[in-house]
């Protein structure tokens, strides 16, 4: 029910729950901070539309969510999983028999943990599906990409825009000889 020995329990709990405050609630301050910037920003932006500020919202809160709804259960579980383990070791002297060590064991939060180890994983893959369904709605591909245009030649993205500069080419290939 742990990856610790017995002897590093102690040990193990204070590392599982500096690695949760480090590794997840660290973060999630950091990031809460800069889409909270950020969303001030896009709603004070005089040049987009409603419809985009919306857009962009939408998009900033559904990578909190999805970071919220992978990251934070696997710490918190973690560290719940490891107390649990300390508790049943406290007690594991006075059980009368292994039935009664085994009706001890707090196998929900075993199990919990267990499902969020494999669900975090899954917030990796997500986010780049989630920017990749949200950022064709934003317009950024025919500003950016010269290839998503289609009609439009740089020169024209770079008049409209004002954000692409087009690209001359002069140099001609070196050919090395045998």
């Amino acid at each position: 029910m742990g990856t610790a020995g017995d002897r590093h329990l102690e040990a193990y709990a204070a590392y599982s729950t500096a690695l949760a405050v480090l590794g997840c609630g660290l973060p999630l301050l950091l990031t809460l901070a800069a889409y909270g910037a950020l969303g001030r920003a896009v709603l004070r932006s005089h040049g987009m539309t409603a419809a985009e500020k919306l857009r962009v919202v939408v998009l900033v809160a559904s990578g909190l969510a999805l970071y919220a709804s992978s990251y934070v259960p696997y710490y918190v579980t973690q560290v719940l999983n490891v107390h649990a383990r300390q508790r049943w070791r406290a007690r594991c002297p006075a059980f009368a028999n292994e039935a009664e060590a085994q009706a001890a064991l707090d196998w929900k939060t075993y199990m919990s943990h267990q499902v969020t180890r494999g669900l975090m994983p899954l917030a990796i893959c997500l986010h780049p599906l989630l920017y990749m369904a949200v950022a064709p709605s934003l317009g950024c591909c025919s500003q950016s990409c010269l290839g998503c245009t289609g009609s439009q030649t740089p020169e024209e993205d770079a008049g409209s825009s004002g954000q692409v500069l087009p690209l001359k080419i002069t140099a001609t290939p070196h050919i090395l000889g045998p």
